[in-house]
């Protein structure tokens, strides 16, 4: 009976086994292996676990198979014997060392390695360098780690470059500050007042109050429920951060963080990634933040920019001024203060009692469907886009700049409760009106812009270039009439 020698591939051999051995071995190797190795993907790196290195090298002396079927699968065989003299070159020397073999981890433009520190041995170390929120796909967040395409029975995890073994656990007293690198994998920071600077790639609970804080980086599954009093800057903060501002001179300075923020005063200026904020604020500054859930007051300036999501605001008081800058559409309640579209950004706005000031609204160039729903004094300048005004009570005052593409459909208007202009007319001979199904429509000729009043029967509607001595042209600097309505428009 002949014999063969099986060569593992891995510098072993098994001798004297006959061709059926030899098969049998393979095969159940093979078995073996795929039950409890094989999870592949494609452009993905394979790592053997301990438990598949002892199963197909010393139980089974299978090595080259193994590597072909990682070949086979899309994978990138990363050899066990470069990983096992890389751990004999570096335990002797430095225990804390992750320099091993580089493996894919699934992530664009960042790399990793196979740790060789026995507190995170086997395990996938990223570049921290390269790693930013945005980049990490939102269901490794979720597990809080990122695992390679293949992992090994039990899950390997890749943690951030610097993480090791433990938990960190700090109480920051009372009026203390205290600086601070999370390097374990866990970490729990407490504070009744102190103030707090963190960094670090360790998942961590930091609760408790504030005076300031400043956090970076953080690990994936890190929370954060705090108030704060002082300031607070955030960078790139992994996890969730929630924050509750208390009294006038809080700052929040939130940079490509998920954001849950209360207001009880104080200032919001947030960029990047989620935000979900409520409360009212001083003042606040918001820029490119997506899916967005915000519901604020607003007792000075704010403003948002490219910001999409479920946006409402509530001006409190005439210091109250709201620009929104970039395609959206909002929901805005103001009885005093001021409001500005511009760049495409729409908005409903409900006019409410102004208590004795006044509204101010400048829509350029999206659509506003605005409502006076109690006494409010409005003035409000369409200079391009579609708008939607109901008149109501109190008193509302419309210019619209007939040069530009300004479409106004009006309901409700009435001599008592407002007045309406066009303005920025070609000619002040040019304007007409005509009548249909109980509607009047004005427009001048060579003028893309374009009036129409609801419930106005025909004949109701009076161009007028002067009223009471004042000459609406001379008064705005640009050739202007009032629309207004006579005894016949009743419908």
């Amino acid at each position: 009976m002949s014999t063969t020698n099986l060569d593992t591939g891995w510098g072993a051999n098994i001798p004297d086994l006959t061709s059926e051995e030899a098969s049998a071995f393979e095969q159940d190797a093979l078995t073996q292996a795929a039950i409890e190795e094989i999870q592949m993907n494609s452009d993905s790196s394979y790592v053997p676990s301990d438990n598949a290195i002892d199963v197909v090298v010393d139980k089974y002396g299978l090595g080259s198979e193994l590597q072909t079927i990682v070949s086979n699968s899309g994978g990138t065989y990363i050899d066990p014997d470069t990983r096992s003299a890389t751990l004999a070159a570096t335990s002797s020397t430095d225990s804390s060392s992750t320099t091993a073999s580089t493996v894919d981890t699934g992530i664009t433009g960042i790399s990793g390695t196979v740790s060789t520190d026995p507190a995170t041995y086997g395990e996938i170390i990223l570049d921290n360098s390269a790693v930013t929120p945005s980049n990490i796909p939102e269901q490794y967040k979720e597990l809080g780690y990122i695992p390679v395409g293949i992992m090994d029975a039990m899950g390997s995890k890749i943690y951030l470059d610097g993480t090791y073994a433990g938990e960190q656990d700090v109480t920051v007293a009372s009026g203390s500050t205290i600086s601070l690198d999370l390097e374990k994998t866990t970490s729990k920071i407490t504070s009744d007042g102190g103030s707090l600077a963190a960094q670090g790639p360790s998942d961590a609970t930091i609760v408790g109050s504030y005076d300031n804080l400043n956090l970076s980086g953080l690990g994936l599954q890190s929370q954060v429920n705090a108030s704060v009093s002082g300031n607070v800057v955030l960078d790139d903060v992994y996890g969730t951060v929630g924050l509750t501002t208390t009294g006038s001179n809080a700052q929040i300075i939130s940079e490509d963080t998920d954001l849950s923020v209360n207001g009880n005063g104080g200032v919001l200026d947030a960029d990047g990634n989620t935000l979900t904020a409520s409360g009212t604020f001083n003042s606040f500054r918001i820029n490119g933040v997506s899916n967005a859930n915000i519901s604020l007051g607003l007792t000075g300036n704010g403003m948002i920019t490219d910001s999409t999501g479920t946006i409402g605001a509530t001006l409190e008081g005439s210091d109250a001024n709201f620009t929104i800058d970039g395609a959206g559409y909002d929901y805005l309640t103001a009885g005093q203060g001021s409001i500005t579209l511009n760049n495409e950004a729409s908005a409903n706005i409900t006019g409410v009692n102004s208590n004795g000031g006044d509204l101010f609204i400048n829509a350029n160039g999206g659509q506003i469907n605005y409502q006076a729903q109690t006494d409010v004094n409005a003035t409000i300048n369409l200079g391009n886009g579609n708008a939607y005004l109901t008149y109501g009570e109190g008193y509302t005052a419309t210019e619209v700049n007939m040069a530009d593409n300004t479409m106004a459909d009006i309901t409700g208007f009435a001599p008592s409760n407002g007045e309406l202009l066009a303005t920025n007319l070609k000619s002040l001979t040019d304007v007409s009106v005509s009548y249909k199904d109980n509607n009047a429509y004005v427009s001048e000729s060579g003028s893309s812009g374009s009036i129409v009043l609801h419930d106005v029967a025909q004949g109701g509607v009076d161009i007028l270039t002067s009223l009471n001595g004042t000459n609406f042209t001379q008064e705005y600097g640009a050739n202007t009439v009032m629309i207004a309505l006579n005894d016949k428009a009743a419908a």
